[in-house]
This record gives C-alpha cells, structure tokens and sequence, in this order.
C-alpha cells in the first residue's frame, strides 16, 4: 500500500529538501520533494511524519559475509556451525541489515552457496533483507585465505572447474582471494597465495561465462 512520509530533512542525492516528503509506492518511490509541493494525487495517501529526523536513501554495503556473526572469533564460529545453522545467521544477519538502512549488500564469500538461497529468498518475498550480489565460495589455494568456505583449487584445472560451478550454481560474481587474510590463521594479508597467471585466467573464465562463451 502507498504511502507519505514526511520529515525535516530528506536527501535525495541530488541534494537535501528541507520539509521533504516522500511517496512509498509498491516497489518504488513515486515522487520526492517539498511537503508544501505534495501532488493532489497523493494527498489523500496514509501519511506519517518524523520529526527531527533524516530520509536518506538506501545505504550500499560493497563488503559483507552474513556468515560471520561480527563476535571476536567469526570464522571460528562458522567453521564449527552445520549449514542449516549457517543460513539461520545469514537470514537474520540480511534483516539486521535492512534495518539499519542498507538496501543493497554484495556477500564476498559464504560456504555451500548458502548465499545464493538467501539472495534468491529475499528476491522472491520469502526473508526480509536487502538486494543482494553474491560471490559463492570464494576461490583460494590449499589451505588459504578463508579455504573453510569449500573453494580451494591450484591447478589451472581446478580453477576452471570451480568458476564454472560458481557460475552453474547462480554466482553473481567470483572473489578471488590472491592473498592470505587476517581471518585465516597464518595466512599474513600481505602473502601473494594465488599466481598473478592463474588469478588472470580465472577472471578471464567468468568473464566468459558471463557472455555465455
């Protein structure tokens, strides 16, 4: 159902109206702008006003594992958790973040494709949380930086099998992790794990896939 909501300061992007007003259509914003300048059409509209606070559009969050809970041992926890106990967290981490405004998030990696389910749960109405891109496992050597989440390959081989299931499994994108990382146990950040040659060639792999070559 459609609806006006009022405060003293709405950002549009473009800049901010003081006295602002926004219409909430089904699945879209159907007009922004000065309360005083509210079209008849919406004016008989179910209205709620917030005083003293801000509209904003929705926040996009580039960076984000809902398989971590965010506690002092994140990776501990998942690897010591079932996935059904993994997509319970993934599920309540996507709500946690559409009520604190981010609409769209991009999960750079998650075990089992569990990421692909709650993307595609959200997408069709079924959990609440934001739009989301997702990368699936993300792609290490033997043993490296976050190979708890099932994407270890080294040879070439390997590496076009690994993309090419990503990409069969719904994948929005591949992360590639060409170096060790502060979460993986004895992995330092600044450790060149993945060749530049077989990083390029797997890139390249879903650069194809995505074509449909």
């Amino acid at each position: 159902m459609s609806e006006v909501l009022t405060a003293p300061r709405v950002i549009t992007g473009d800049g901010t109206v003081t006295g602002g007003a926004v219409v909430i259509g089904d699945d879209a914003l159907d007009w922004v702008g000065p309360a005083g300048a509210l079209p008849a059409e919406y004016a008989a509209l179910p209205r709620t006003d917030y005083p003293g606070s801000t509209i904003m559009p929705g926040l996009i969050d580039c960076h984000v594992h809902l398989g971590f809970d965010g506690g002092p041992n994140p990776a501990g926890r998942m690897r010591g958790e079932t996935d059904e106990q993994q997509l319970v967290l993934m599920l309540h981490s996507a709500r946690d973040l559409l009520g604190v405004g981010v609409t769209t998030a991009r999960d750079l990696g998650a075990r089992g494709y569990l990421d692909v389910v709650v993307r595609d749960a959200i997408a069709a109405g079924l959990a609440r949380g934001p739009r989301m891109v997702v990368a699936a496992r993300p792609i290490t050597v033997t043993g490296g930086h976050c190979w708890f989440m099932g994407g270890e390959a080294d040879s070439d081989d390997e590496l076009r099998r690994m993309v090419r299931t990503h990409h069969k499994r719904g994948a929005d994108l591949i992360k590639v992790m060409s170096t060790g990382g502060f979460m993986t146990t004895g992995r330092g950040a600044g450790h060149l794990r993945l060749p530049d040659r077989q990083r390029e060639r797997a890139l390249r792999r879903r650069a194809d896939r995505h074509r449909g070559g």
